[in-house]
């Protein structure tokens, strides 16, 4: 299905709004309504995308809202993230990272050291 925004001024994907899309006027763009708590970026999507450099408001992929609140296609993000895991614009954690900084430290841990830095430890600074 196709809709047109009359705030975009473009036709879109979907059943339209206040269905399943809503207009954020602040990020100037159609949101999914299951994702009432995006974190808004003024025009975030009136920019490129940072991994492929298509534009991303006229785009009909589907586009994805990182946590730092900038965004990328999704298929660029699946891409991106098998060898990154911060956003390439503003360097924030893609995610939570304490559970992989907890596996490293973990793997790490087990690693036999030379005797003179065995009993070194700076504890675990990832622990709640």
């Amino acid at each position: 299905n196709v809709y047109h925004c009359p705030f975009c001024n473009i036709c879109r994907v979907g059943q339209g709004l206040g269905i399943d899309y809503f207009h954020c006027m602040k990020c100037n763009c159609c949101v999914g309504i299951k994702s009432v708590s995006h974190k808004c970026l003024e025009k975030g999507l009136e920019m490129n995308c940072p991994i492929c450099c298509d534009d991303l408001f006229t785009s009909s992929a589907t586009v994805r809202a990182l946590a730092c609140g900038h965004y990328m296609h999704s298929s660029c993000f699946q891409a991106y993230t098998c060898s990154h895991y911060t956003c390439p614009i503003c360097s924030k954690s893609l995610g939570d990272m304490a559970v992989y900084f907890g596996m490293l430290d973990a793997l790490l841990a087990a690693e036999q050291l030379p005797e003179e830095y065995r009993d070194r430890s700076q504890g675990n600074k990832y622990a709640e």
